[in-house]
């Protein structure tokens, strides 16, 4: 209504926090987004107040309490993970193997629920990288996959991938078609 975006193409995209505001956001509000892109995103809040990074009074406030049932009803209801039906938007997913905050196994979950559900999630994920990417040789390759991603749901320009993809060690889950036919 304001004329800020197109309504038909409006994308989400974060990391961390915010990766599991692109997981929500389509699972929640599936008329809303032509697409996401979550970068090491939470998809199963139980499953992550369960890990060691979260045993802290800081997390157990902030996000919930795996020991109390009101806490976990809530986490449950408010995961992704549990409502990946509602997906409409494609969705592009990504980690690294050495996170020790939002661990791999978090966005393998989300991918193959995804992936079960016949949503075609793209999932590719980066064995020396941790919970945010340090290598350039990576940013390189996801930029180059994410960029020609956006471009396909949201239109606009993008650069040529070339050889991006493949300059940093990175394992494609889903998505091989659309990686491999880059351009």
């Amino acid at each position: 209504d304001n004329g800020i975006s197109v309504s038909d193409k409006v994308g989400i995209w974060g990391w961390s926090y915010g990766g599991y505001a692109a997981l929500a956001g389509p699972a929640f509000h599936p008329d809303l987004y032509a697409c996401g892109v979550s970068m090491y995103g939470i998809g199963d809040l139980k499953a992550f107040c369960e890990s060691d990074f979260a045993q802290t009074n800081l997390w157990r406030y902030a996000t919930g309490d795996v020991s109390k049932p009101e806490d976990v009803d809530t986490l449950i209801a408010h995961s992704p993970i549990n409502h990946v039906s509602s997906y409409k938007a494609p969705i592009l997913l990504t980690t690294g193997s050495l996170d020790r905050r939002v661990l791999q196994s978090q966005v393998d979950d989300m991918a193959e629920a995804l992936e079960f559900a016949d949503k075609n999630p793209i999932y590719m994920y980066y064995p020396n990288e941790g919970h945010d990417y340090g290598a350039p040789e990576t940013w390189m390759s996801f930029w180059s996959i994410t960029e020609q991603f956006l471009a396909m749901h949201l239109g606009g320009q993008y650069e040529a991938a070339g050889n991006d993809p493949e300059k940093s060690r990175m394992t494609v889950v889903y998505g091989q078609n659309f990686i491999g036919d880059l351009k």
